[in-house]
Parts: structure tokens; C-alpha cells; sequence
């Protein structure tokens, strides 16, 4: 997390950078690179073991960023808006396929049980990283070039890969899970998954409507901040400010609340919070549209997502079986998220077209709260009642990965 969160306020500034008005464009970009690189993935976990595809998928992140910033110094100002560009779409689509992949690796490591009481635990020492990661984005945006951020990233990615090493070697395998073994299946079984488990389809309605509210905030932020008439360093630092507050407030509620809340009010509370919250977020940036407010909002919004509702998020899906947790879950966190940023930021590109201001636009959007929550009280209720239909399911799968183990790919 301090690796990504190096990066993301390098990514906000170079949206700006390569213009506000493109946004869409940038967020259809990445779409499109989810398209590609899930397909990837999933022949990588059904070929190979999980102890060789994790640590190698950082790897292959950390290698990029280090050409990428060896192409961006050789670069002539005219090309420099095209790079930023290329260069958002790369950090939107590897932060959230990283993140994916942590993960997959602890919803497999851990039980449905042992989920609850750790994965609060574990978001806080991902929160503590990306505390880490906005102070040395700060710092670095008032004493390096932004872009050599990219190799500070880097440099935390590669150790990200020796930290996956140290979990494979402590992990044994139980449940009949057999790390030890690629998956097996097609190239794009993730896509299909979602047509047989009923988890992942509501989850995927869940993910839609979280982006889009989400989606709509960002991009009030980004015009709020562009007509703010700041520099580069300085909208780097306030991005990494952002990032910091946000962070801040996560790892306290993680480390004082988040167990006991998925504890004593279970799954259903817990993903309704989020929803809630964007929606007061959304009237309040509907009545008063400035960069204070705006920030106030994305602030609660963002560490209310971090500490309560993604590990509420990640508990779902310990209830599925192990090719769905790899390839099913990675489908539903990357694709389908990105998905959801694509569609709703060409509806707000549109209603910008018609005219239609900052404030009206957050109003249009508040509908899809609604939807938004009624989806989070029936996923947490179906986990919590251990609903028969989705667990003949997972064994289901569960019984058919031992099949593809014995008998080969």
C-alpha cells in the first residue's frame, strides 16, 4: 500500500495534466488494459502456482515503472501530454490489479472464520503503508521531479514480492486447498463464473454502484482542483495530503472498530456504511460545490471504503471456492470496477456537455445509493445465513479444482 500510494498522488496530477476534459478517455483507457491483463492473469493461475504467480506479478509491475520513468526523461515536451496519459491509464489499472491480488491471497489464506477477526488487522497494516506512501510523495514532490516517484514505487513493489515469498513459506495448505498447483481451466474462466455464482454477480452490482458514485466524486474533484489555478508540486501535495488524512482516520477505526463491528453487527451493517456515507457526501458537494468541501468529502467517503467496507468486501468471498476467489474475484475487482469508472465517466462528460453543473450532476447520482445499499443488506445477509444454493456452489468448483490438480491443466 505505501507503493501505491506513492504513485496515486503522481496519477491525480497527471490526469490533470493531460487535461481535465479527457477524463473519460483516460478512465475508457483503462477499461480496456483491465481487458488485457485479467485475460493474462488467468492463464497465469491456471498454468502455474500461486507461490510463482504472486511474488511475479509485482515484479513485472516494479520493472515497468522503472521504464516508464527512463522513457518519460527522454521525452520531448510535445509528446509529454500523451505520455501523462499512458501513464494514468498504467497506474489506475496495475494500483487496483495489485491491490486484487493481495487479496486473493489472503481470502485463500485464511478462513471465513479467521477472516473476521484478521482482515481488520490486515487492512491496518496496509493502512500504516499507505500512510507511509503520501509522506514520501509530499516530500518527494517538494525535492524530486514527480515522476521519479515511479521508482520509489518500484523499489516497495519489489519488496512486495519478497513479503509473498515469506507468506507462501509460512502457509500450509488446508481444506483441501493445493497452492502447490496452478488451477487449471480457460483463459477467461473468471468471465464466466460470473453467469454460475450468485455472490459474485451481486457483488458485481454492488462494485458498479460504488463506482459510480465514486466516479462522480473524483471528477468533481478534478475540476474543482484544475480551477484552483495551482501548480504541479503543488497539486501533487495536496493530493498526497488528501491521501495522508484519509489513511490517518482508516488505520484508527481499523485498529479500534472494524473487528468488533463485523463482529457484533455483522456483514449487512457494515457494507451499508459506505453507502451512506457517499450519499451525504454527494448532497453536500450537491449545496456547496468548493475545494474544501469537496476534499472533506472525498476524505470520509475514502476512509470509510478502507476501513470498513473493503474488508467487509473481502470476508464474501472466503464463502467461494478457490478458482473464484483467483479468477472470479479478480474479474469482479478489476474489470468490472473499471468498468463502472468508464460508464459513469462518460454520463459525466455528457451532463457536462448539456451544461449541467458540478452540484446538479452530484444530485442525479444520489438515486444510486439507494441501489447501492439494498445490494450491501442482501450481500451481508447472504453470507451470514450461509445461503445452500452458493455453498453446493463452492463445492461444487472446489471438488472440480481437485479434479484439474489430479489430472493436470
Amino acid at each position: 500500500m505505501a507503493a501505491l500510494y506513492v504513485v496515486r498522488p503522481l496519477r491525480d496530477e497527471l490526469g490533470i495534466r493531460s487535461g481535465v476534459e479527457n477524463m473519460q478517455w483516460l478512465f475508457s483507457g483503462t477499461f480496456v488494459a483491465m481487458l488485457l491483463l485479467v485475460p493474462l492473469y488467468g492463464l497465469a493461475v491456471s498454468r502455474r502456482p500461486r507461490r510463482v504467480v504472486v511474488p511475479w506479478v509485482f515484479i513485472c509491475i516494479a520493472l515497468s515503472l522503472v521504464a516508464a520513468r527512463i522513457v518519460s526523461a527522454e521525452l520531448v515536451e510535445a509528446l509529454q501530454p500523451v505520455f501523462a496519459a499512458a501513464l494514468f491509464v498504467w497506474i489506475s489499472a496495475f494500483n487496483l490489479f495489485a491491490v486484487s491480488v493481495f487479496w486473493s491471497l489472503a481470502v485463500d489464506v485464511f478462513s471465513a472464520e479467521s477472516s473476521r477477526r484478521n482482515f481488520g488487522l490486515i487492512s491496518a497494516g496496509g493502512t500504516i503503508g499507505a500512510l507511509c506512501g503520501p509522506i514520501l510523495a509530499a516530500a518527494g514532490a517538494q525535492w524530486l521531479v514527480p515522476d521519479d516517484l515511479l521508482l520509489v514505487c518500484a523499489g516497495l513493489l519489489l519488496g512486495v514480492a519478497v513479503a509473498g515469498r515469506g507468506v507462501e513459506s509460512a502457509d500450509q495448505p488446508t481444506n483441501g486447498r493445493t497452492p502447490e498447483h496452478g488451477l487449471g481451466g480457460g483463459v477467461v474462466e473468471g468471465f464466466t463464473l460470473l453467469a454460475t455464482q450468485p455472490r459474485l454477480r451481486a457483488l458485481c452490482g454492488y462494485l458498479l454502484c460504488m463506482t459510480w458514485v465514486s466516479t462522480v466524486l473524483y471528477f468533481e474533484q478534478s475540476r474543482v482542483v484544475a480551477a484552483a489555478s495551482l501548480d504541479s508540486a503543488e497539486r501533487t501535495t495536496i493530493f498526497a495530503g488528501l491521501d495522508l488524512a484519509v489513511n490517518a482516520t482508516a488505520i484508527c477505526i481499523q485498529l479500534l472498530f472494524t473487528g468488533r463491528v463485523l463482529g457484533r453487527l455483522g456483514l449487512a451493517v457494515v457494507l451499508v456504511a459506505l453507502p451512506v456515507v457517499s450519499g451525504v457526501a454527494l448532497v453536500g458537494i450537491s449545496l456547496v460545490p468548493t475545494l474544501g468541501v469537496v476534499l472533506v468529502a472525498q476524505a470520509v467517503r475514502r476512509a470509510t471504503n478502507f476501513a470498513l467496507a473493503r474488508p467487509a468486501r473481502e470476508v464474501l468471498y472466503t464463502g467461494v471456492d478457490r478458482v473464484s476467489r483467483f479468477k472470479g474475484k479478480n474479474v469482479v475487482d478489476t474489470v468490472v470496477y473499471r468498468g463502472g469508472d468508464m460508464i459513469a465517466g462518460w454520463a459525466f462528460a455528457g451532463l457536462e456537455f448539456a451544461g449541467v453543473g458540478l452540484g446538479a450532476i452530484a444530485w442525479l447520482a444520489t438515486p444510486v445509493v439507494g441501489i447501492w445499499a439494498w445490494l450491501g443488506v442482501r450481500l451481508g445477509r447472504a453470507s451470514e445465513s450461509h445461503d445452500p444454493r452458493e455453498n453446493a456452489v463452492a463445492s461444487a468448483h472446489e471438488a472440480l479444482g481437485d479434479a484439474r490438480h489430479r489430472n493436470g491443466p
